[in-house]
C-alpha cells in the first residue's frame, strides 16, 4: 500500500507534534509565541545548559537569577558567619569575666567581641567588590576560628600548672601565690586595727563590729593620693572578687572574711583552682574544638571550591 507523498510528509510532521493537553500533562512549558502543537524537539531550557564534554550538558543558572545571587551573597555570607560564631563568641566573653581568668590569664578573651566588627568590615568589602573573592571569603570564615583557637590555647595553658599550685597546701614555692598571701595578711591586719578602733569609739564588742563592718568600709583601706598600699591593690581586688563570686575566705587557708558578709565554704586559693579546672578548662576545650574544626572546614571548603572552578576553566580571583 503506497501513500501519496504529501500524506506521508504530513503524517511524519504530526508524529513530532504533541497536543496542548499532552504538554500540560508532562508539565512542560510551551515555547512563547508558538501555536498549540508546536514541535518540542528543541528544549526551551537548552539556552541555560552548557556542554561539559562527552556529549553531556550541565544546567547553568539563568543570567537574571545569577545577578540576584551576586547581589545577595554578601548578606547570606555575613549572616551565616554571625550565626556560626555567635555561640563561641558569647562563651569567650563570659570566660573573660571569671575573676580567676582576669588575674591569671588577662582580658585576652574579650578580643572575641571584635569579631562582629571584623565581619562588618569584610561585609562592606564584599559589597564593594561584588563577586566573591578568594582571600576575603577565607579571611571571613577562617579568621575568627583562628582567634578562638588562640584564646583556647592561652587559657588551657593557664589552667594546668597554676591550678595545681593553687590546690597545693604549700604557700611559699609558687611565688605569685606567696605574694597574694602577703597581701591578704596585710589586709587582715588593717581589718583588725579597724575593728579595734571602731570598738573603742562606739563601746561595742568586737564580735558585733565584725558582723557589721567589712574592710572596704575602713578608713585606712581607702585609696589616697600617695597610696602606701599601691602594690597590694590588685591582689586585694582579686581577693574581694573571689569572696563574692566563690564564697571563700582567706587565701592559703580558710580565715575570717574581709569583704563578704555571706557564709564561706573554703579557702580562696582552693576555690580559684577549682574554678580554673571546673569552669575555665571545659569552655576553653570547647573553643579549641570549634576552632580546629571550623578552621579545617573553612580552609578545606575554600580549596575544594577553588579546585572545582579550575577544572571548569574558571579562575577565582584572589582579591
Amino acid at each position: 500500500l503506497k501513500l501519496p507523498q504529501q500524506s506521508f510528509a504530513a503524517a511524519h510532521s504530526r508524529s513530532h507534534l504533541l497536543p496542548c493537553q499532552s504538554v500540560r500533562k508532562r508539565h512542560l512549558r510551551r515555547p512563547p509565541g508558538g501555536p498549540c502543537g508546536q514541535s518540542l524537539d528543541r528544549d526551551p531550557f537548552m539556552e541555560f545548559q552548557v556542554p561539559i564534554g562527552d556529549g553531556k550538558l550541565e544546567a547553568q543558572v539563568p543570567p537574571q537569577k545569577l545577578q540576584k545571587l551576586v547581589n545577595l551573597w554578601p548578606d547570606y555570607f555575613s549572616l551565616g558567619c554571625l550565626a556560626a560564631f555567635g555561640g563561641p563568641l558569647v562563651a569567650a566573653v563570659h570566660l573573660a569575666q571569671e575573676p580567676s581568668v582576669k588575674y591569671w590569664v588577662g582580658p585576652m578573651a574579650y578580643s572575641a567581641a571584635l569579631i562582629p566588627l571584623y565581619l562588618a568590615l569584610l561585609h562592606c568589602f564584599h559589597l564593594k567588590r561584588g563577586k566573591p573573592k578568594l582571600l576575603p571569603v577565607l579571611a571571613g570564615s577562617a579568621g575568627p576560628c583562628a582567634l578562638f583557637l588562640m584564646i583556647a590555647l592561652r587559657h588551657l595553658d593557664s589552667t594546668g600548672l597554676v591550678a595545681e599550685m593553687l590546690f597545693a597546701k604549700d604557700c611559699i614555692t609558687f611565688q605569685p601565690k606567696h605574694e597574694i598571701q602577703r597581701s591578704w595578711d596585710l589586709a587582715a591586719s588593717l581589718y583588725k586595727n579597724c575593728i579595734n578602733s571602731t570598738t573603742e569609739a562606739n563601746g561595742l564588742s568586737p564580735e558585733l563590729m565584725m558582723r557589721r563592718i567589712r574592710l572596704d568600709k575602713c578608713e585606712d583601706f581607702q585609696q589616697r593620693q600617695h597610696d602606701p598600699f599601691k602594690n597590694h591593690r590588685a591582689h586585694w581586688e582579686y581577693l574581694a572578687s573571689l569572696e563574692d563570686e566563690y564564697l571563700c575566705s582567706g587565701w592559703c587557708s580558710k580565715a575570717q572574711p574581709l569583704w563578704t558578709f555571706q557564709e564561706v565554704k573554703d579557702s580562696c586559693s582552693v576555690a580559684a583552682g577549682a574554678a580554673l579546672l571546673g569552669r575555665v578548662k571545659p569552655v576553653a576545650m570547647l573553643l579549641m574544638v570549634f576552632g580546629v574544626i571550623g578552621f579545617a572546614t573553612s580552609v578545606g571548603g575554600t580549596m575544594y571550591v577553588n579546585d572545582q572552578m579550575r577544572r571548569r576553566g574558571q579562575i577565582w580571583e584572589r582579591i
